[in-house]
């Protein structure tokens, strides 16, 4: 961006500059008489309540980001356009500003901050490491400034720096066009006169004024006190001299400037008389181009900005704009008594123009001044004082379908007669009464009025036309004395039918219809019990494409179809969230591109609705959308098919599309933010009008339309517990464990601690025509990929983060509404706690995979500890209780032998104890058998279970069969489950062959899941299994509940499946 600018240094140092241009170089004569349009400007006061360091601002430019640096007496300061950053001098701190006088500034190719002090020397200053570099006179040296009395920097074609001093009003140059780096050590400085040895001719001593610059083709200018040079490139000798003549009178300096467009090798001078001269580089003359008229006094100074317009500021307070394109006239007034200030010790130039077109000036000592670019798209056609006409409103005058157009010609024609009778004719008994839009005119001409008669008694309709006849005549009389005061608003038809609305006292509401050719008053009811608004019933209306009258009421929206006189009602219902949200409608619009689909509302209170004409539902938009309040007055289309609404809150601007609200306010040049209900009417040549508190004003929408390039979107701050972040404090980084060496804006990742668990992010879109209308929408990705549309809020908090890597995106669309192409970017950083490391973790791994295996390692010794314990009591069991069991077995037998010779009694219990003793050692072989740890697999059981039914089998003669599936031999089972699964299956065996009395057994073994299934089914006798009595007595009972509670050891059941004489079936279910 550029940085060519004025300063005050100029104006307050070397005095009143005005140029006075002699014969000599002079081409063109005077320009014709212009005609002066005059406007009121939108000028702002910024002071030091808002933070700027001091009043007295000596220079203003603009960086390559965006952002506004101002030199004062008190410091340098950037400026964002919500909030300033003063940068002071610090003692002891030698990378601090040297002296707080500030005086010249410039930015260079590298977008470093060149800053000229009052006996401090030159600074730099570097963005991104936020510090000073001092340049001081040092008469050891020679590669050094000559006075520590900074005025001015200019910067030529190449990118050298040239530095004014004082002393003789020399020019160090800093010769940074082939330095590479940021290292100032290796910066070259040299006088001026050993760069451009022209200059020599130039310079001469004495007082006054000095004034250098470059142009783009490389040429030097230089005002030295009554003289003008131009050197040419490459010119070491006679430069052009425009030479003044001495003006005799005495209320004028004999001493000259000049100003060289930044926006184009053009140079502008003016002199005594007025007149406007610019610099032909053909024939290397000035040519006169505009002569401004003889009421004005030029103050001070030129100004050529971007738009092709040359500024000029006026002795009395005046700026005056010359538009180079038509070369028209253009005086903005300024009200500066309204801001306490006296225009003539403003002393103001034009310092800066930013990339936006907001025009910088400086004061000497009240503030920054900034003139908006967009103030004038808003033409003011009448403020609220200006009187009755000028206030009031034909809105719906020329064409009654659709929207009609306010005819500003026609309501001048009737503003004689408006006036007369703004009370009229007390014998008439009629006056008028609220005439802001309660009038209309007809495509004849004839002036058709709402008054009261007889002391608002009753409701009257006149119409007047003095082409046809002198008097006006009443039309329409409501005698029922119950009209209201409000009276109604007029309204055309295709037919220039008049069609008008009276809410009564009683609160029933009529629609009237007074039909043209046949001039009678047809009257029509609305299908309601009564209104309680104190406003008039009827807000807007619209006729659709079939002629239905569509009406916004304080009621809701009426659709009113006189052919089948049928109503319809669209209202809100408490219970349907896409019902109209408010009741009380102020306005209505058919959709620009579906009008036969779409219907926008505008509620007092409730939003913006768009009412679907298929369905009847509505879609809602009110602040959380981004609308900046809820009242919206008034509703207007553009030929872009946007709409255009005020609000309590500003003028917006609303694509349907993509539902995006731009808001214009008193910062964009409106009157006032706050509008007007019923004050708003499509114009001539498609301007929108809409009034309000500060008056009416109009514009032409394709004004706000710009390819515009988007403002830059920056990182501000970073605030940690909701206090900023500053790299330059150590000792709070340290104690935060941060590490943070450049700015935050110049940084591009962050790291955090866990346990900084509140993170808030500033940012700020360098757009300072309305900073507080900027929008922002932002997302932090690794946390949520979907965009947070955050308004004008320009700060965006997150709580606890969990560790990890996270990048933040902003964008941010200024007063334009265009928004950032790529988003701005941060990445951060959150450290996982020492626990949480990839180290702790890893450490974590190994001490439980440790852990697992001492566990297992127990586990396992517990499971050997075990099995020997199985084993030796199954051996011991064997060896001695068997041992002992098997002998009194023994034992008993050689007693049977000898059974002839004891007693018959004695031999009965020898029998017993024979008995008993291998059923104990059957037992007990059952129980070593099941505690054996080699006997775990199925087919272990299945292998006892068959050498049990061989012995049954040849005991009994029964045929035993055995089905079993395949992959039950794989089952492995816990020792009680194969003690259980064996002894109950041993046990319906043995039952099958102690009573069934049949001649098989089969043994059907399988897995269904994890779930064994095992059926021993006999074909005896069968029982009556559902008798519980012949179970008990007759079958072994206490067998059968063994069995059941065997399986109920292992999660099991027993099912006994028998019918007489068909067999039985016992069941046994259990998981594995």
């Amino acid at each position: 961006m550029h940085s060519t600018h004025f300063s005050l240094f100029q104006q307050g140092v070397f005095g009143l500059i005005l140029l006075v241009i002699a014969p000599i170089g002079v081409l063109g004569q005077d320009s014709p008489d212009a005609e002066i349009k005059v406007k009121q400007s939108k000028i702002r006061l910024i002071e030091i309540n808002e933070g700027l360091s001091q009043g007295m601002v000596n220079g203003v430019v603009e960086d390559q980001d965006g952002f506004l640096w101002i030199s004062t007496k008190e410091g340098l300061n950037k400026y964002d356009g919500r909030q300033f950053k003063a940068y002071r001098h610090i003692p002891d701190d030698d990378q601090s500003i040297s002296n707080n006088f500030a005086n010249g500034l410039v930015v260079d190719h590298k977008n470093r901050i060149w800053v000229g002090t009052q006996n401090a020397g030159v600074n730099l200053y570097n963005p991104t490491t936020d510090k000073f570099v001092r340049f001081q006179a040092d008469t050891s040296q020679t590669n050094t400034i000559t006075s520590n009395f900074v005025g001015e920097f200019y910067l030529d074609h190449l990118g050298n720096l040239f530095v004014q001093t004082l002393d003789e009003h020399n020019y160090s140059v800093f010769l940074l066009a082939d330095l590479e780096g940021d290292i100032p050590d290796s910066i070259e400085i040299r006088p001026i006169r050993a760069v451009y040895p022209v200059f020599a001719e130039m310079h001469r001593g004495g007082d006054g004024s000095r004034f250098l610059q470059f142009d783009r083709f490389g040429g030097m200018w230089y005002a030295n006190i009554d003289t003008l040079f131009y050197a040419e490139p490459g010119q070491n000798t006679n430069p052009h001299r425009f030479e003044l003549i001495q003006n005799p009178d005495p209320d004028f300096s004999d001493e000259v400037q000049f100003h060289i467009s930044p926006h184009g090798d053009r140079v502008f001078t003016t002199d005594q008389h007025q007149r406007i001269y610019e610099f032909d580089y053909n024939s290397k003359q000035f040519k006169c181009i505009f002569t401004l008229p003889p009421q004005y006094d030029v103050y001070n100074g030129l100004y050529h900005d971007s738009q092709n317009r040359l500024w000029v500021w006026e002795r009395e307070g005046t700026f005056l704009r010359i538009d180079l394109n038509d070369t028209s006239l253009t005086e903005l007034e300024v009200n500066w008594n309204k801001m306490q200030l006296d225009s003539r010790r403003m002393h103001t130039g034009i310092l800066a123009e930013d990339r936006n077109h907001n025009l910088w000036l400086g004061t000497g000592g009240n503030g920054l001044l900034k003139i908006s670019g967009k103030g004038e798209q808003f033409l003011l056609e009448c403020a609220p004082e200006d009187g009755l006409i000028e206030s009031t409103w034909t809105y719906r005058v020329e064409n009654g379908m659709g929207r009609a157009r306010h005819n500003k010609p026609m309501l001048l024609k009737y503003r004689p007669f408006l006036i007369a009778h703004k009370n009229f004719n007390p014998q008439t008994g009629m006056e008028s009464i609220n005439e802001k839009d309660q009038l209309t005119v007809d495509l004849e001409g004839t002036l058709w009025k709402s008054v009261t008669l007889n002391n608002v008694d009753t409701l009257a309709i006149i119409r007047y036309n003095p082409d046809l006849t002198p008097e006006m005549e009443v039309v329409f009389r409501n005698r029922t004395s119950e009209s209201e005061a409000l009276g109604s608003p007029l309204f055309l038809d295709a037919d220039q039918n008049i069609w008008f609305g009276e809410k009564a006292r009683n609160g029933r509401v009529h629609l009237y219809k007074y039909v043209h050719d046949e001039r009678k008053v047809l009257t029509y009811e609305f299908p309601i019990d009564g209104s309680k608004y104190q406003y008039r019933f009827i807000s807007d209306w619209l006729f659709d494409d079939s002629g239905a009258l569509w009406m916004a009421t304080m009621e809701g929206v009426w659709k009113f179809e006189e052919d089948g006189q049928s109503w319809l009602h669209i209202a809100n219902d408490p219970d349907n969230p896409h019902s109209l949200s408010n009741n009380q409608c102020l306005s209505i619009c058919f959709d620009p591109a579906q009008p036969d689909t779409y219907l926008w509302i505008g509620t007092e209170g409730g939003g913006l609705n768009r009412l679907n004409l298929h369905d009847l539902s509505c879609a809602r938009y009110d602040v959380s959308t981004g609308l900046p309040n809820d009242v919206v007055y008034s509703i207007l289309p553009d030929s872009r098919n946007n709409l255009w609404f005020g609000t309590n809150q500003g003028l917006c601007q609303f694509n349907p599309t993509d539902r995006s609200v731009v808001t214009y306010t008193r910062d964009d040049g409106l009157p006032s933010n706050e509008f007007n209900r019923y004050e708003f009417s499509l114009g001539d040549d498609n301007r929108l009008i809409f009034g309000g508190m500060g008056g009416i004003i109009s514009f032409d929408p394709e004004d706000f339309y710009s390819s515009g390039i988007p403002s830059k979107t920056v990182i501000s701050d970073i605030l940690l517990f909701n206090e900023p972040l500053d790299f330059r404090d150590k000792q709070r980084l340290n104690r935060l464990d941060m590490d943070l060496d450049m700015p935050i804006a110049e940084s591009s990742e962050l790291t955090f601690n866990h346990d900084h668990d509140m993170i808030s992010i500033q940012f700020v879109c360098l757009d300072l025509t309305s900073p507080l209308a900027n929008k922002y929408r932002y997302r932090l990705k690794g946390l949520s990929d979907q965009w947070v549309e955050a308004g004008n809020r320009n700060e965006a908090t997150f709580t606890d983060l969990s560790p990890g890597s996270y990048t933040f995106e902003v964008l941010g669309a200024g007063s334009d509404g265009v928004w950032n192409e790529e988003p701005t970017t941060l990445i951060l950083h959150v450290r996982a706690p020492w626990w949480g490391t990839y180290y702790a973790i890893a450490l974590w791994i190994l001490l439980g995979v440790g852990l697992l295996y001492i566990i297992y390692h127990y586990r396992l010794q517990n499971m050997l500890r075990y099995e020997r314990m199985r084993n030796r009591i199954a051996q011991d069991l064997h060896d001695d209780i068997g041992s002992t069991l098997s002998s009194i077995s023994l034992y008993s037998g050689v007693l049977n032998q000898w059974s002839s010779e004891i007693p018959d009694k004695a031999t009965s219990i020898v029998r017993t104890i024979g008995t008993s003793a291998e059923h104990m050692m059957e037992s007990m072989n059952d129980i070593v058998w099941s505690i054996k740890t080699e006997n775990e697999s199925f087919t272990d059981l299945l292998n006892r279970l068959r050498s049990y039914a061989a012995n049954i089998s040849d005991a009994s003669n029964m045929r035993v069969v055995f089905n079993v599936s395949d992959h039950v031999s794989q089952v492995q089972l816990q020792p009680e489950q194969r003690k259980n699964i064996y002894l109950i299956l041993k046990e319906s065996i043995n039952n099958a062959a102690k009573y069934s009395g049949g001649n098989k057994v089969e043994i059907d073994i399988s897995l269904k899941g994890k779930k064994l299934i095992a059926e021993v089914y006999d074909d005896g006798v069968g029982f009556d299994a559902e008798n519980p009595t012949f179970l008990e007595n007759t079958l072994g009972g206490n067998g059968l509940k063994g069995m059941q509670q065997r399986a109920n050891e292992i999660g099991g059941m027993i099912n006994i499946r028998s019918k007489p004489g068909e067999g039985t079936t016992i069941r046994l279910e259990c998981k594995l």
